[in-house]
């Protein structure tokens, strides 16, 4: 499946899973195990986009919809530091805020944005976190449970994506993902940084 395709997605986080865990590992086989240090910028006044540094890339996803209590979110084109002054404006202010600006030259490293955003604008909050990933293939769904630690604190997420919506629903329901709710990840970073609180969630029956 690749990367630049537009997916549903139903994205949990709880202290523990429990059978969910089982049931991927019996359905999937062995996991791809990836880790990976990343930055999010989540912000108070966009609900519609998931931006974070990913591999030294900036990766921006759109939330197009939300069908039967599933996220469809779109990967724009990875960006490729250094970022131009026109290149922020244009893909990055409209992802975190309309009346976001930056600073010339705030786009020269990955570290410079992130200390931009972190010193400089209000309604935005950088963290930063370790993922160690355990990915899966069921019924040809993208499957994977992860640990996400953010300071000090970690936390698991359980996720479903496929371009199939309804093939997408069936394998939550058959692995008992449905008994938590829909939270993507900036909605997830939005409570626990307190920029919601309580943390917003999709609670829709899917």
């Amino acid at each position: 499946m690749a990367h630049d395709e537009a997916r549903y997605e139903y994205r949990c986080f709880a202290q523990a899973f429990g059978l969910v865990e089982s049931r991927l590992r019996a359905a999937g086989g062995p996991p791809q195990i990836r880790e990976s240090s990343e930055v999010y910028f989540v912000s108070r006044l966009d609900r519609q986009h998931n931006v974070k540094i990913r591999d030294g890339q900036l990766d921006i996803k759109v939330l197009l919809e939300v069908r039967h209590g599933l996220e469809r979110w779109n990967p724009l084109p990875r960006r490729d530091f250094p970022l131009g002054d026109a290149e922020l404006a244009s893909f990055v202010a409209p992802a975190l805020g309309p009346e976001l600006q930056f600073p010339p030259g705030s786009g020269e490293s990955a570290g410079r944005l992130a200390r931009t955003l972190s010193e400089a604008v209000n309604g935005v909050v950088v963290v930063e976190l370790f993922k160690r990933r355990y990915g899966f293939l069921v019924d040809d769904c993208i499957a994977e449970y992860a640990d996400v630690t953010l300071g000090g604190a970690t936390i698991r997420t359980a996720c479903i994506e496929s371009v199939d919506p309804e093939r997408a629903r069936r394998v939550v329901a058959d692995i008992g993902l449905d008994a938590y709710p829909n939270t993507s990840y900036p909605a997830a970073l939005r409570g626990i940084t307190g920029l919601d609180w309580p943390p917003v969630t999709r609670a829709e029956p899917i």
